[in-house]
Formats: structure tokens, sequence, C-alpha cells
């Protein structure tokens, strides 16, 4: 987006919020913006909570998936390094092992369903098929920088689990989570 476009769009949504803000103090009444939809977020400080919500869930999530991560890792240097499979194999295992503990370590302390507790086998159809396609994008991205880029396993392993981990948290805030989510703490 050009520059120009941007600034524009920037300076456009700032006006529309200040001529809100003066038709309220033009018109004298104080329930003017109250029917704004913007007044729900300006009021009661809503943007500042679901950041800190977000950066709250954030270091959970981090937490969770350091330690779903090391899980991952001491499986992968155990079959590569020690039984000396295939590091694709060894990718496999490791990820599916660690994705039964991320499964449940997320849904306890990380996100707040959306499904009640007689659909959670749909969240875990939903768990199971974004850590399928996390699988696949490890392995993709795995077999790329070794291969390709000529990155050593046990290095490519760390780098490829730091992509695929930005990848499980949007995937999984955006469709496991519940709306009220920011309510519950």
């Amino acid at each position: 987006m050009p520059a120009g476009l941007s600034i524009t769009l920037v300076c456009g949504q700032m006006g529309s919020i200040l001529m809100i803000a003066r038709r309220a103090g033009q018109a004298g009444k104080k329930n003017f913006l109250a029917n704004h939809p913007a007044h729900f977020y300006l009021e009661r400080g809503i943007v500042l909570k679901t950041i800190q919500h977000l950066i709250k869930q954030i270091m959970d999530f981090a937490i969770v998936g350091v330690i779903a991560t090391v899980i991952d890792y001491m499986i992968f240097v155990f079959i590569y390094n020690l039984l000396g499979w295939h590091y694709n194999v060894a990718t496999v295992i490791a990820f599916s092992l660690s994705t039964i503990f991320n499964y449940w370590a997320s849904m306890k302390y990380v996100f707040k369903s959306k499904y009640a507790k007689e659909d959670r086998h749909r969240e875990f159809m939903i768990f199971v098929g974004l850590s399928i396609i996390g699988l696949i994008l490890n392995v993709v991205l795995m077999r790329f920088s070794v291969e390709t880029l000529q990155i050593i396993p046990n290095i490519a392993k760390i780098l490829v689990t730091g992509v695929v981990m930005v990848f499980n948290f949007v995937t999984r805030k955006l469709l496991l989570e519940g709306g009220s989510s920011l309510h519950e703490d």
C-alpha cells in the first residue's frame, strides 16, 4: 500500500472519531456517543483490557509452548540421534506426542473454549486438524531447511518450531476460543 494512501486512511479514521466527538459536544447530549459502537471501547477501556489479556495469554501460551517444545525436541533428539531414524520420522513422532500434551495444557491454561462440555470432541478434532496442518508445515519446513538451506537438522528443528508455534497460536485463538474469554480471567 502506498504511504500516501495509508496516511490518508489513518487521517480519515482519526477525522471520523473527532467528528463524532465534536457532534457529541455540539449536541450537548451526554448520551450521543453512548449509542455509537466506539463508546463501548472508549469508556470501558476494553482496548487496554484486551491488550493486557492478549499479552497474558501469549505468555501462558509461550510457557505451554516451551514445555511442549522441550518434549518435542527431546523426543526428536532421542529418535534421530540415539535411534538413528530419519529426521522426518523423528519429527512426526515427536510432534505427535507433544501435541497430546499441548492440547491438554492449552485448553486448561491458555484458551477458554467456546465449546460446551458435550461438544469438546469437536474442539479436539479442530485441535487435531490444526495440529496436522502444523505437522505438515513442520515437515515441509524441516525438509526445506535441511535439504535446500543446508541447515543441520538439530538447528533446523529449533527454527522451524518457532514458525510453527506462531501458526499454532493464531489458528487456535481464532478457531477454538470463545468470544467471552476476556471476561473470564
